[in-house]
């Protein structure tokens, strides 16, 4: 029963990194597209990633900036976090 959890453990969390990354890739096209501030719900729409799911990966909008920052280059993280 042990392997069971790991497997699940490890799957949830491949599809949370999944999910990032496809939340990160939509903001970049955003940004692509001269658009630097969409609306969670655009975010939301484009990326097919639910509301609920952008709000529990990330704690609001400084917090989703600077992890696709990071996602960049780790180096510009720093630029982003809050004191």
């Amino acid at each position: 029963t042990s392997k069971t959890s790991k497997t699940t453990t490890d799957g949830r969390k491949l599809r949370a990194e999944n999910r990032r990354i496809k939340i990160y890739e939509t903001l970049l096209s955003f940004y692509r597209e001269g658009i630097f501030a969409p609306s969670i719900a655009e975010i939301e729409k484009r990326s097919g990633v639910s509301r609920r799911t952008l709000h529990h990966l990330f704690k609001n909008a400084e917090g989703l900036a600077a992890a696709v920052a990071g996602y960049l280059d780790p180096t510009y993280e720093k630029l982003y976090q809050l004191s």
